[in-house]
């Protein structure tokens, strides 16, 4: 690709992992600030994809599910190593997954919303693989807290949208976004440490 030779890999993956997760970030925010009677200790952030908040969220997820598809010829072609660039490609799947099936699409909603969560982990616990440093050790680490998140978010799942229900001292809402945004840290991280590591390279 003529921007990817421009740019090099590593640029232009850094800048995927950041913009995707970045622009999904600062959208949930504003859908939730608009969306009418919405609680996000109670709902699902899923609960954003219906109703009059449905385009904007549903066009989001598809965004950082597409950078992070783009993200992953990116990351092969600089590291070349097939366990996380795997789980980087199942994750960019699920998340477009969540982008066309809404929460109202029963079971597929479910299904690639559960995924990319455990996807996303074992792709940051497998980041490893590129180098042993600082910042890619914590993100193992990183991925091992979301999947112990995602274990204690089990009792929650198939709770409906109204349920006010707490199993650990937090209502669904909460401890879902206990998932989600260190699962977007992460990638936010692992998008400056490549472009620390593109300017240290020259």
């Amino acid at each position: 690709m003529y921007f990817s030779n421009k740019l090099g890999n590593r640029e232009v993956l850094g800048f995927l992992l950041f913009f995707g997760p970045l622009q999904f970030i600062i959208t949930v925010l504003i859908a939730e600030g608009i969306a009418d009677s919405y609680n996000s200790s109670l709902y699902y952030v899923s609960s954003l994809g219906v109703g009059t908040t449905a385009f904007l969220f549903n066009t989001t997820v598809l965004i950082l599910g597409l950078c992070v598809l783009l993200g992953t010829y990116f990351f092969y072609k600089e590291y070349a190593v097939r366990v996380p660039t795997l789980f980087l490609l199942l994750t960019a799947i699920c998340a477009i997954g969540v982008g066309i099936f809404p929460e109202d699409s029963p079971p597929f909603h479910g299904i690639f919303t559960g995924f990319v969560f455990l996807f996303a982990a074992i792709f940051l616990i497998s980041s490893i693989k590129i180098d042993q440093s600082f910042t890619l050790v914590s993100m193992t680490i990183l991925g091992g807290v979301i999947l112990s998140a995602s274990i204690l978010f089990l009792p929650y799942l198939g709770l409906e949208v109204e349920d006010p229900q707490t199993f650990l001292g937090f209502m669904k809402g909460t401890l879902e976004r206990f998932i989600i945004y260190p699962t977007l840290s992460g990638f936010l991280v692992l998008s400056g440490y490549l472009s620390r590591k593109t300017e240290a390279n020259g």
